[in-house]
């Protein structure tokens, strides 16, 4: 390597420390204290100079028996709209034969089978159905710009807390999210490349003020570049 590219790539890594250490004396946190925001009815984040922390709140979590209620309540609905108007056919049927004195034990036969089929469906898609609802959640997101990573846990209301952290060179894509465009409030969403190179879109930060939102954006973006996008509209 010659001695002009070794000063182009130092004076590279000089400018962007430039950028990140202007990014933290107007962070949202100046001086070096932590601030911790108290959002009653979203998201908590925690703003520093060297880190944007965000954290769901505990009453947000999903509890151990919300999956089987929610599976209960979906083989309900579909007892109702896809047994229900058959086992009604096979009984008038039952009935037509019993008035007109024909032979019932076929219909006895194929009634029964059915019932038994139903259930047996019925009770393997209750299962997957929790399964698919307990199912892992973003729970906690930090920024650290100091050891340049990004740390997110996931949790689930029946397999075990998980926490990952990926090299902020690894964020391709953040963005501040609105579900309409003169919303107060929105959240962000980060698409990061896991080791593998398998690539997993995050959803975090759900009500947050907008103001927020895009300050943080511009706190990210010194270390993010154009990686930090324009706001999105979900609704759309």
């Amino acid at each position: 390597m010659t001695s002009s590219s070794k000063q182009r790539r130092t004076a590279q890594r000089a400018a962007q420390r430039a950028r990140i250490a202007t990014s933290q004396r107007e962070a949202p946190a100046a001086g070096g204290k932590a601030s911790v925001d108290t959002n009653p009815d979203g998201w908590l984040w925690q703003e520093s100079p060297q880190r944007l922390s965000y954290r769901k709140p505990a009453a947000f979590e999903q509890r151990w028996w919300e999956p089987m209620a929610f599976s209960l309540v979906a083989m309900g609905v579909f007892v109702v709209i896809c047994v229900l108007p058959v086992l009604v056919f096979l009984v008038l049927v039952g009935v037509v034969m019993l008035i007109s004195g024909a032979e019932g034990s076929l219909i006895d036969a194929s009634f029964g089978e059915f019932v038994i089929v139903m259930l047996l469906f019925g009770a393997v898609m209750a299962v997957f159905l929790a399964v698919l609802s307990a199912s892992y959640g973003v729970a906690a997101v930090e920024f650290d710009l100091a050891e340049g990573r990004l740390a997110y846990t996931e949790t689930s209301a029946w397999w075990r807390t998980r926490v990952r952290t990926v090299a902020l060179q690894e964020v391709l894509s953040l963005w501040p999210c609105l579900e309409y465009e003169n919303d107060r409030e929105g959240s962000f969403s980060v698409q990061v490349r896991l080791p593998g190179g398998e690539e997993k879109l995050l959803d975090f930060g759900q009500k947050m003020p907008v103001d927020t939102l895009q300050r943080h954006a511009d706190w990210l973006r010194p270390a993010l570049g154009e990686r930090v996008k324009p706001t999105r509209l979900t609704a759309d």
